[in-house]
């Protein structure tokens, strides 16, 4: 990956990627984009309780997601 198209995790601030979190929120189910480092989206698919915790407060202060 080319270092000026880096993109910074929205968690802890690392090199990361934007990767599409399925979340189940009012009874469907919505993909939310985010850009996460390995750890943080292991932390998140390995259901860390932190991660979480983290991940529902930028949903909530993110208005767009991909809607299925």
């Amino acid at each position: 990956m080319n270092s000026c198209h880096a993109v910074g995790c929205e968690r802890c601030g690392n090199a990361g990627k934007h990767r599409w979190i399925d979340d189940l929120l009012q009874f469907r189910i919505t993909e939310i984009g985010v850009s996460l480092c390995n750890k943080c989206y292991a932390a998140l698919r390995q259901a860390d309780a932190r991660a979480w915790k983290w991940f529902r407060k930028y949903r909530d202060r993110k208005p767009s997601s991909k809607k299925d």
